[in-house]
């Protein structure tokens, strides 16, 4: 099977590449005959977007990387308010909501991190103005006042070495100017939903400038909680963020920022879609629907059928539960950003401290019984500091070297409770309740109130971690035409983990758990059970082995080479080497701990890419294509499993296998007209992944659908007698059929779905006023963004339904 996989690989890779040199081919003749016949206008071309993907500014199109940049016009012209819409215009690019859409996973090519543990970091390494962001709720933020974005696919292990092993996304901020600039804009729409943001910038002095950039975000809840009548509904809106920028520039080889920001989020959440689910033995114990129409109508285990009791049950976005959910995080921090340029030479420091917080709950089966909940606590503080200096004189050698150190403290809370079986009204057969299904009778029935959560564990614990590293890259023209690129990076990790873990028969009511005695610790001393021996599931001892602490030191790697057929052709081929951190599993059962499931290891990933960019008819149409094939080593994979002690999860590592490509397709025919197209190909598969029978079985990656498709389309009419313009637009994007558990659930499958969205907008002659109808997912359609099916529980998200209203923009 091995021998057949790797033959499939390689004809992949083969047909892709021929692909992409046909299409080279094909676009320079076609290019060349269209420059003959059509002289393009003056000023007709697309617009040049600069990035930083090699740590200093340049044209996107000499840029040996499969980089994709949404430019500041492009995010006005989307209407973009939220960090994770970039995945709407990003082919290969997935974006996963956890926690009812509190904590978010971007993909990227296949590869991603999805346990919702909030100390988990991801392979795909979010940057906001240079600082790495370690937290995936932290990129759940606004997005406002915004430059530029950039997502960078493949392994970045060299410039951009935190745990990039399938990728980077770079939000880059608009910087303060020595002049008058700014803008405000508001809309309204329905569920009352009010967006405004504005930005404001000037100098102070001669040499002091500053930029002031505020958002809010508001919105009703459009997911109703039949249980409460509707009046503790969710998925609403609730977000405030801010930002302050002082620029000091006393000469034009010095500059200082000092960018001040901060956010908060404070939601109601933890509405799920409510399925009743089963485990078929006929398919290694994977979840499956019991019954038709997704046994909405059928009664679960305990006895609880929604449509049956609520029949306003059927409707996409109902559901029924007894606790009331929220979500509050609270994010500060200060970045200092310094540029000193000497003799040929650029020294850039960027140091950084950010403070985050955050309080979670949830009813986890979305049913009126108090059976399963769940909650979690966050407090993490993150220091980082970059040192880098690049030359910028000679022009046949270009390089850049470095240090980096990031120091992350985090305190968590984690936890569950389920209530007494025959205390929860219309319970199923012989008072089968949540705590026997999973502890198998360990609880006397009858022994607690049924308002209250009468058994569970409650996790706290802290992990610190510091790295460091020195990278190097440098690029040289061997010839004028011919450039090669080569870098590295050599990492060293340290991770402490202190964990202790409570199980209680006490209550836990409405939020206020009591704790009752501690079940077992670890600590950078020594593992033990507190009050007596570990136990295993069928109350054998067990011996806890290992030490709560990693230290790994290790390198990563590029070497790329690019030949500049013409001016505006550039084909490329590249090798890289990715490397992500080993780390920690929050896991509740002593038998998996002296397993030594509670520690992960280092993920490697080797990536042989090949590509070209181009453009033609004066730059009235730009192709970007590429191809690639990963070969990954220890690939961290996220499993939950049933076992004595209830519901696990862990990482574990595998190996896998990943090969595909993305194609870019930008043009503007006509000078009022701009099309984006992209499209990605994936083929991914993951070894060895253990099913809940206990079988291997090899699965598609979460978040890997075998297509994705995205584009927009922009038609600017200017309006007779200087009376300004009018823009109709639309975007768009079909994701193929994709898994959201590692398992390959069928309950958790998502279909292929279109989203589209519409947008017109009248801008005056002068350019400062502007007024925008938009329509987001305008067709309504129905998809889930995130799905955790482990019998009996189902947890369904919902995406958003249809949004519409309309914008009113002020610019100075």
């Amino acid at each position: 099977m091995q021998k057949q996989r790797t033959a499939k690989a390689t004809r992949t890779l083969l047909t892709a590449t021929t692909a992409l040199i046909a299409l080279a081919a094909l676009t320079t003749t076609s290019a060349a005959l269209a420059d003959a016949d059509n002289p393009p206008e003056k000023d007709a071309g697309l617009e040049n977007i600069i990035v930083t993907a090699n740590k200093r500014a340049e044209n996107i199109q000499t840029v040996p990387t499969a980089v994709t940049a949404i430019s500041a016009e492009q995010l006005k012209d989307y209407g973009v308010t939220n960090a994770l819409d970039i995945a709407q215009f990003t082919p290969g690019v997935q974006v996963m909501a956890v926690n009812s859409g509190t904590t978010n996973f971007f993909s990227i090519r296949g590869a991603t991190e999805d346990d919702f543990a909030e100390h988990e970091e991801s392979p795909v390494a979010v940057y906001i103005d240079g600082v790495y962001m370690s937290t995936a709720s932290g990129t759940s933020s606004l997005l406002f006042d915004t430059e530029r974005v950039e997502v960078l696919r493949g392994p970045q292990g060299t410039l951009f070495g935190r745990n990039a092993t399938a990728g980077a996304v770079q939000y880059i901020s608009k910087a303060p100017t020595d002049t008058p600039d700014g803008y405000i804009e508001t809309s309204y729409g329905n569920y009352n939903s009010n967006h405004t943001e504005g930005a404001f910038s000037d100098a102070i002095t001669k040499d002091l400038s500053f930029r002031i950039s505020l958002a809010n975000d508001y919105m009703d809840p459009w997911q109703h909680n039949a249980f409460y009548g509707g009046r503790y509904d969710s998925g609403n809106s609730n977000s405030h963020a801010g930002r302050v920028q002082f620029l000091y520039k006393p000469t034009e080889d010095f500059d200082a920022t000092l960018n001040l920001h901060g956010s908060n989020l404070n939601v109601r959440a933890g509405l799920y879609k409510y399925g009743n689910v089963t485990t078929d033995p006929n398919n290694h114990g994977l979840t499956v629907f019991a019954g038709p129409n997704n046994g909405d109508n059928l009664a679960d285990a305990l006895g609880y059928c929604q449509n049956c009791q609520y029949p306003s049950g059927s409707n996409y976005y109902t559901s029924a539960a007894e606790v009331l959910g929220h979500n509050r995080t609270d994010m500060v921090g200060a970045t200092g950003t310094v540029h000193y340029r000497l003799d040929g030479l650029t020294l850039t420091s960027i140091s950084d401290i950010t403070h985050y917080t955050k309080n979670y709950t949830e009813d986890s089966e979305s049913s009126p019984y108090p059976s399963q909940q769940f909650w979690t606590g966050v407090n993490t503080q993150q220091y980082s500091q970059e040192l880098h200096i690049e030359n910028d004189s000679d022009e046949r050698l270009r390089w850049v070297a470095g240090f980096y150190y990031l120091q992350m403290d985090g305190r968590f809370e984690q936890g569950s409770g389920s209530a007494s079986g025959t205390d929860i009204p219309n319970a199923g057969p012989n008072g089968i309740g949540m705590e026997d299904l999973y502890t198998g009778g360990a609880y006397a029935p009858g022994t607690c109130p049924s308002q209250y959560l009468c058994e569970g564990t409650d996790e706290r614990y802290s992990i610190d971690t510091k790295s460091w590293s020195e990278f190097a890259q440098a690029e040289f023209d061997i010839t004028k035409d011919l450039t090669l690129t080569a870098g590295g990076r050599w990492a060293t990790d340290t991770r402490t983990l202190n964990y202790k873990v409570w199980g209680s028969d006490s209550p836990y009511n409405w939020g206020a758990y009591v704790p009752g005695p501690p079940l077992f610790s670890i600590s950078p001393s020594g593992q033990s059970c507190l009050g007596g021996p570990c136990l295993d599931g069928n109350g054998n001892p067990l011996t806890l082995k290992g030490s709560p602490k990693l230290m790994k030191s290790d390198w990563s790697g590029k070497v790329a080479l690019n030949y500049k057929l013409t001016d505006d052709i550039m084909p490329y081929v590249s090798w890289s080497r990715g490397i992500k951190a080993g780390g920690f599993s929050t896991v509740s059962s002593p038998a998996l701990i002296a397993a030594g499931a509670y520690k992960y290891g280092e993920e490697k990933v080797y990536d042989y890419e090949a590509g070209v960019k181009s453009e033609f008819i004066d730059h009235r149409l730009r192709v970007n294509a590429d191809v690639f094939y990963y070969d990954y080593v220890g690939y961290q994979a996220f499993n939950t499993l049933e076992t004595a002690y209830g519901q696990q999860s862990f990482i574990s590592n595998n190996n896998a296998k990943m090969r595909g490509g993305e194609l870019e397709i930008s043009m503007r025919p006509i000078p009022e007209v701009v099309i984006h197209q992209g499209l990605a190909i994936l083929d991914a598969d993951l070894d060895d992944i253990v099913a809940p029978d206990g079988t291997l079985r090899n699965v598609h990656p979460v978040q890997a659908p075998r297509a994705n498709y995205t584009g927009s389309i922009d038609y600017t009419w200017a309006v007779p007698g200087s009376l300004g313009s009018v823009m109709f637009g639309t975007d768009y994007s079909w994701r193929g059929t994709y898994y959201y558990d590692v398992q390959n659930d069928p309950a958790a499958r998502q279909g292929a779905f279109w989203l589209v969205n519409l947008h017109a907008e009248y801008t005056t002659e002068d350019g400062q006023w502007s007024i925008k109808g938009y329509g987001n997912n305008a067709t309504g359609t129905k998809y889930l963004t995130n799905v955790i099916a482990g019998a009996p529980f189902y947890q369904g998200v919902w995406g958003s339904p249809a949004l519409y209203g309309v914008r009113l923009s002020y610019h100075l």
